[in-house]
């Protein structure tokens, strides 16, 4: 297991807060891979939870070798996994895109792919200065320009950035190389004017952002050499987008402290408050009904001394209603907002016990809690019942928050601490609450079994910067469905409908076994159990279908065991996956078995997941992921060693996925039937490394987990733990406000 010292988590978490309020507007991204002027770094990184997609039209490390041919450019993506940690990938392209580089008289040079990183340290210099390391073409097969560099920017003058770095080339065709620097004026919020020089050019230019929309900006930047040592592009264009996910992204609590009256050493989230509110008010005065008087009796008080009006007779209270009516009425709310297998019981301590199924809201877990607490606050139930809410997925527990109806009407203020302890207390898996024995008064409301949810998402098979084009692609339409047939027993699946492709993926292309054809891309049975503690078995049988180089339409028949256990805190989880597949193809056979193991870093932000063993076209060895989690959205970088000793030499991968939500966060019910759009639907791209040409490579490093079922929806994706959900709990609030 990984540890952390605390001196060593208060430093991160510092470093966390100072660089996460820093600075949230980067510069333009420059071709060679990071935020800079023009072509030089500067200390400024890409905003954490960002992504940035650039295009600029010069190579400026090279010299066009075919004018007038094809293009000549480069383009970037990148992203800010952490904070002050800004990684990029690049592709250049000198010449013809479409033509295969193999062959005689194909007029293109390059399609190079690279990644770099860049750090900003969490220190704070004299003059607003920050101090930034990286690197270039750090990892790929060719190393065309890799170049080291640290870089000073001063942000102390008014309206003026001051950069000084220097430099240290690797490859001989890098561009930096000795010390470099720049000077950036910002005339407003839109407009700067920018000079620099990059060890061997000098160039001027200017560069205007614009935000789009929310979380949404447009960066645009025009230079122009004003000496010319190199006969590369004098003029130069670079086009960039800059796109925060969810349109914000709240930095992690800080270091741990304590504060009078709450528990030693808790860390307390940021916009959390203790019993005071920031008005000052006690939170029992600005809970919505507490010490209100009825607007309806306005003037209406007992007579002073003085003298004053005198109060009326008190209206006949209206019969208070039944458990019964309560417990119905609390169903039939839920049902309204897609909620099913609703049970609903009254505890003796008092208080009310909701079991439910969030059909409608399958995003994330959080928005599931944060629902039905909203429906519970819309209730006329006694403040100071304790309620217990517990999600579950083919009727099993996956997830419980209890708390009082008080300290939720303080949480959805603002209060994640009510009374000393956290608002929620929250846990997984079974929960059987010492507040027994329950009277179910509601069983089994709005049963699901039999009815379908169908999810529609993209599918893509695709190469980029490969030997015969820049781009191929491959384009469906996945359509897949779950059906709970009975408690723990799953049917699900995906049929994928071709849409589109490029010239290597029709008939004659090179690719054309590797295009999305109308097939079943999977369809199994499921069944789903907790046997102990936070420890799940789903076994699973019915049909795979995983594309093996050089082979069409492969049909894979077979069964696979999943078990996996997570930790009571919820950081570590440790997994096991062992199946035997058969295809319809002679002498094939797939036998993946392997182990996996996630830790959480800094809970809800950053993991690290380490799988080995064989995987499922029969490769060993072992992939080491880093996991960045902004809402749903999701950012992993990987490396991967596997191979074997027959058709598969062992070989060795960087790469990174990005994985992405479509559609709102509710589904759309139709009666008995709801649609929605994919929940984690996944682009990327990797590159082989240490064996020169980088050749296409595919079928390495498969794994096995199913879509839907215990990975999905009960460890929802590696956010189930409770410490990562505490560390997103402000979505719990936003959810409540779903309720009307």
């Amino acid at each position: 297991m990984i540890t952390t010292k605390p001196a060593f988590r208060a430093l991160l978490l510092g470093g966390v807060i100072l660089l996460s309020s820093a600075h949230l507007r980067a510069e333009t991204m420059a071709p060679e891979g990071y935020t800079g002027a023009i072509n030089t770094p500067t200390a400024e990184v890409l905003p954490l939870g960002s992504m940035n997609l650039s295009y600029t039209n010069n190579i400026p490390e090279w010299t066009r070798q075919y004018p007038g041919v094809g293009f000549f450019g480069g383009t970037t993506l990148g992203f800010g996994p952490l904070p002050g940690l800004e990684i990029v990938g690049r592709l250049v392209n000198d010449g013809n895109t479409n033509c295969d580089q193999f062959l005689p008289g194909c007029q293109s040079r390059s399609r190079d792919l690279s990644a770099g990183a860049k750090y900003e340290l969490p220190w704070l210099l004299p003059l607003d200065t920050h101090l930034a390391v990286g690197g270039t073409d750090l990892a790929g097969s060719a190393r065309n320009f890799s170049q080291q560099y640290a870089v000073l920017t001063s942000n102390g003058l008014k309206g003026l950035d001051l950069s000084l770095g220097l430099s240290r080339r690797i490859s001989t065709a890098a561009l930096m190389n000795g010390v470099f620097g720049s000077a950036v004026y910002h005339l407003n919020d839109y407009f700067s004017l920018i000079a620099e020089r990059d060890t061997q050019e000098y160039r001027v230019g200017g560069s205007f952002v614009y935000a789009l929309a929310n979380g949404l900006e447009l960066q645009l930047g025009l230079s122009r050499k004003v000496t010319n040592n190199l006969p590369t592009q004098i003029n130069q264009t670079n086009l960039g987008l800059t796109y925060l996910f969810g349109g914000k992204v709240e930095a992690p609590p800080g270091p741990t402290f304590a504060l009078p009256g709450e528990p030693d050493g808790v860390a307390l989230p940021q916009g959390s408050s203790s019993a005071q509110t920031t008005s000052g008010a006690t939170a029992s005065e600005t809970t919505p009904g507490a010490g209100r008087q009825d607007p309806s009796l306005a003037g209406l008080r007992s007579p002073s001394p003085q003298g004053g009006p005198s109060p009326l007779p008190a209206a006949p209270a209206a019969p208070a209603p039944s458990d019964q009516d309560q417990a119905e009425a609390i169903a039939e709310a839920l049902a309204k907002q897609g909620f099913g297998h609703i049970h609903v019981a009254r505890l003796d301590t008092p208080g009310w016990w909701i079991k439910a199924e969030s059909i409608g809201w399958r995003k994330n877990q959080l928005d599931g809690i944060g629902v039905a607490i909203g429906v519970l606050l819309k209730q006329p139930l006694n403040p100071e019942d304790r309620v217990v809410i517990t999600l579950t997925y083919l009727q099993r527990e996956t997830l419980t928050a209890s708390s009082t109806l008080e300290c939720l009407r303080r949480f959805k203020l603002g209060d994640d601490y009510c009374n000393g302890d956290q608002t929620l207390d929250l846990s997984n898996g079974k929960t059987h609450p010492d507040m027994a024995p329950a009277q179910w008064l509601v069983t089994d409301g709005e049963p699901t079994r039999f009815h379908p949810q169908f999810e529609f998402k993209p599918a893509f098979n695709y190469v980029v910067g490969n030997e015969y084009g820049l781009y191929n692609y491959s384009v469906g339409l996945s359509s897949g469905w779950e059906v709970e047939l009975a408690k723990g027993l799953l049917w699900s699946g995906a049929y994928l409908t071709p849409l589109s492709n490029s010239s290597q993926y029709t008939a004659q292309g090179v690719f054309y076994n590797n295009r999305i054809t109308n097939r079943f891309a999977s369809n199994y049975l499921s069944y789903t159990q907790e046997v102990l503690e936070r420890t799940w078995v789903e076994l699973s049988a019915g049909y795979e279908n995983q594309l093996t180089p050089g082979m069409q339409n492969e049909t894979d028949p077979g069964a696979q065991l999943e078990v996996d256990w997570l930790s009571p805190n919820g950081r570590t989880r440790l997994q096991s996956v062992v199946g035997d597949y058969h295809s319809n193809l002679p002498n094939v056979s797939h036998t993946p078995a392997y182990l996996s193991g996630r830790y959480s870093i800094l809970p809800g932000l950053w993991s690290l997941d380490l799988t080995g063993g064989k995987f499922y076209n029969g490769d060993r060895g072992a992939e080491l992921a880093s996991n960045h989690w902004f809402g749903d959205y999701r950012v992993q970088f990987y490396y991967r060693k596997s191979g074997n000793t027959t058709f598969m030499p062992t070989a060795q991968f960087m790469g990174f996925d990005l994985f992405f939500p479509l559609g709102p966060k509710q589904s759309y019910a139709v009666g008995p039937v709801t649609f929605r759009g994919g929940d984690h639907t996944a682009m990327g791209l990797q590159t082989t490394i240490h064996q020169g040409n980088n050749n296409i490579t595919t079928g390495y490093g498969v794994e096995t987990t199913h879509d839907h079922g215990l990975y999905r929806d009960i460890l929802d994706f590696d956010r189930a733990g409770v410490e990562d959900l505490w560390a997103n709990i402000a979505r719990v609030r936003e959810a409540i406000k779903e309720v009307q």
